[in-house]
Parts: C-alpha cells; structure tokens; sequence
C-alpha cells in the first residue's frame, strides 16, 4: 500500500497558516494523486493532515488503523513550499523511527530545486521525487513493490536518492520535457477527503512561461484536463460536498483559450455558474473582454493578477512579456465587468531601482484594484533569483539558509544591495496607504486593517525587532 501525507503545521505562527486558516482546503496534488492511484487499482491512503489539523500521533494511528499491523510499500510525503521544509523533514525523521524498513519520498518544489541538499539534511529520507511526478512515483511503487518493470532505481528518472549500501546520493537525470504526464490530467479524488471550506480545482496543470522569480514545477511543460473530467468534479462537490465557492488553482487560468472556453460553457449550460461562485490566477495577457465576459457567466467572482512592477524596464528583466498597457487593459475589462480584482505586486525585483517601485506605486494608485498583495523579492531554490543570489550578482545576496525565513511577507533571507530590506518593507507600507487614502477608500482602508490585524501587528513587532537588532540589510 502507498501512503500518501501533507504534514501537519508546526509553526502555528507562520504566513501560510495563518493563509489557511482563513479557508481550509484539501491539498490539491494530493487529490491528484490519489485519483491516479484509484485508476489503476493501486491501494493507497491519503492523510491531509494540515485539512484535518492531525498531530503527529494522530498520523501514525491512521495509518495503523489502515494496515493492521503492516509495513506501507512506500511513503510519501508533499512538501509544498520552502518555509516548511525544514518541519516536514523533521517529521520524516519522525516517521521513519516507526516505519524503519519502509521508504519515504518527498516530492515539491523546493526538494526538485534542491534534491541533494535535501537528502544530506535528513538521513531518514530514501527518495527526492522530482518535479511533476506521476509516472516518477508509479515507477518507484512498481520497484519497491514488485520490480516488474523497475530492476534498479538507477533506471528512473526524475528522481534522486540514497544508495543502501554506502549512503551515496545519486542523482539522476530529470525526466523529459514535453506535454504532462496524461497521469496527473486524471480526475481528482475528492472522495477521499473531508468536507472543506473551500477547493483548489485544477483545469490544467503546468505553466509554459519562466518568470525570474518563481519555479516552474513541471519544466514549462503544461496540459489540460478533459472539460467532462472538470465538469464531474464540481458536480460531485457541488452535490457531495456542498461547495458554493472554488479556486481554480491553474498557475495561469486560461492559457489554452479554447479549452478554457469549453469549459465556462459547459458550467453555463450544466447550471454549475449557479449553484458556485469561484475565482483564479491568471496574466494580464491571457484575458481579454471576450474571455472574462464569458468568466462572470460562468460564475466567476474574483480575477487576481499578476502585475507585479509598474516599470516596463523591470517587466522585462522579469521575463513577464507583458507590459503597462496590457496591465492597464486587463485591469479595465475585470472592473468594467464588476468583478473584484485583485493585484500581485512584488517589490525587490532584478535591477529594480527606487524609481521603478515608485512607478509601481503611482500607476496601482491609478488602476486602483479592488486588493492587492504586495510582497518582498524572496530567493526560491530553482529561480534565476536564488541563482543570482548564490552567485552574489545583481546585488543580491543570500544571508541565511534558515528557510523559515523564506517568506516574501515576513522573510529576511537575502540582501538587496540596490533598496535595503527596511526600504522595500516601507514601500510596502506606502503603496498600501496610497492606495486607499489617495482614491478616498477610507472604509475598505479600515476593513483592511481589521481583517489583516494578525500579520500587521506580526510585522510591526518583526520591524521593530530588526531595527533595534541594528541589521542594515
């Protein structure tokens, strides 16, 4: 039997907690996961233990309860940022104490940027799954299993792992680029979760573009779901599970636009735009008034966007492709349609000057977005930012391997030797205050401050800190 875990939080104090806290979800790879698992008549059991908040005793009691007394074929464990790592290494490290003869695999972004690594730091971890890994994790159970097809570990790709006999780490060659595995296009198994107060649904998985800032978890390989696969799992959440609000979890709803049209059809025409309202992600160069017209038909409440500098120079280095007229166009049409629209921005980008955050500022003041969420540049493994950051080049300059404190609203792991931390952190308090008070938006202001009470008053004592810390960085 496989076992598949999302971890418990730790740290009840850190941003994605306090994030999830507001809207639990069951994890969406997971959900995957189990689907192509169910498909091929592999037994398994999925433990989402942020969804049901389980400690760590309460994790090893379903798990015996499960096996009566058996070893799992394999464990499995989802890693889903870089903050977490350190804790959920420590819970492998925990795990394995109890499953001494099983073999764990840890699969996220953060270990496929740093597989090595990640193996070096936990002794008790067997395997780093790599990237998208659907038909990595089939091989791996087809090994451990029966080896059938597998004879070696050396013969799968897209993973890295520990030898048995002398504890040498190889790592192997990444799978190939091309299309998404047609495993991880499957339908999601929502059965084998709980109620939740909201969903992450997949329509497509995988992002074609390579922005400097983030990791691209399947190689800028994408593929959609069929739309009557996409189609089944709201029906059934909408009917089972009672969902009245979703997310399309895609990194860019939309891209494939006759897919995505298919779709939002299929959701009139079955009635889902009823009976659901939902929201999503996507670039300010995908939509356009034809498709978000189409979006607020079939239901869709919320456009959030990536608009992240308002400086055409720093646009480019990003390698976003976009520029200040696509971002004012996509803007308008959202607002013209009435749906909330809610911007990205990110401060601290490659060659970013003060003047460039400034243009930022001055034309958010002039979009004038229902929200923004405005974070400070933080070195994720795997970006072109961690590399430069390594490499000290750019002005940029790691000076921590804590990974708790890789969190672009609270973190401090890198220098910017272009703005300092307490620059940028103070930009990010003036675009806020510009926002609201320059277009007389005092009551949202208000609103504002009272549902993000929590992580302000977490920064303000955070600031203060570093200031009296005397860091200048």
């Amino acid at each position: 039997m496989v076992i598949l875990i999302n971890p418990p939080f730790i740290d009840k104090k850190s941003t994605h907690y306090q994030l999830f806290e507001k809207n639990k979800y069951p994890n969406p790879a997971l959900t995957i996961f189990a689907g192509m698992f169910h498909n091929l008549n592999i037994p398994y059991l999925c433990i989402d233990a942020k969804l049901e908040a389980l400690t760590f005793q309460n994790v090893l009691s379903r798990i015996n309860e499960r096996l009566n007394g058996k070893q799992p074929t394999i464990i499995g464990v989802t890693n889903s940022n870089t903050t977490l790592i350190d804790y959920d290494l420590d819970f492998i490290g925990r795990l394995k104490r109890h499953y001494p003869e099983t073999p764990i695999v840890i699969g996220g972004p953060h270990v496929s940027a740093l597989p090595e690594e990640t193996l070096g730091k936990c002794k008790e971890l067997d395997v780093v799954c790599k990237f998208e890994g659907t038909e990595t994790l089939i091989e791996l159970y087809d090994f451990y299993n029966s080896r059938k097809e597998i004879q070696n570990l050396n013969d799968i790709r897209g993973i890295a792992f520990r030898e048995l006999k002398n504890g040498t780490i190889i790592n192997n060659p990444n799978r190939p680029k091309g299309k998404v595995s047609s495993l991880a296009l499957c339908r999601s198994r929502w059965e084998d979760f709980p109620k939740a107060d909201t969903y992450y649904i997949f329509t497509a998985i995988g992002c074609p573009y390579q922005c400097s800032y983030c990791f691209n978890m399947t190689q800028r390989s994408f593929g959609v779901k069929p739309v009557d696969v996409v189609i089944d799992e709201l029906n059934y959440l909408i009917n089972h599970n009672g969902m009245k609000y979703f997310t399309f979890a895609d990194a860019t709803f939309g891209v494939n636009r006759n897919h995505t049209k298919n779709l939002l059809q299929m959701m009139i025409d079955k009635g889902i735009s009823e009976k659901a309202n939902w929201e999503c992600f996507t670039r300010v160069d995908v939509i356009d008034e034809e498709l978000v017209s189409l979006m607020k038909k079939a239901g869709c409440r919320t456009i959030a966007l990536g608009l992240e500098s308002g400086s055409e120079k720093v646009l480019r280095r990003a390698h976003k492709n976009t520029n200040i007229e696509k971002i004012f166009r996509a803007v308008k049409v959202v607002k013209d349609y009435g749906m909330l629209c809610r911007c990205f921005i990110i401060f601290g980008h490659i060659g970013e000057t003060k003047e460039d955050i400034k243009k930022t500022m001055d034309l958010t003041v002039k979009l004038n977005p229902d929200e923004i969420a405005v974070g400070v540049m933080t070195p994720w493994p795997g970006t072109e930012v961690y590399e430069l950051a390594v490499k000290k080049e750019e002005g940029f300059e790691l000076i921590t391997n804590d990974y708790k404190k890789y969190d672009k609203y609270f973190g401090e792991a890198m220098v910017n030797r272009n703005i300092s931390l307490k620059e940028l952190n103070s930009f990010r308090n003036e675009i806020y205050l510009r926002l609201y008070l320059q277009n007389r938006r005092y009551r949202d202001f208000l609103k504002f401050v009272w549902i993000n009470r929590k992580p302000i008053f977490r920064k303000a004592k955070s600031l203060l800190l570093f200031n009296l810390s005397g860091k200048e960085i």
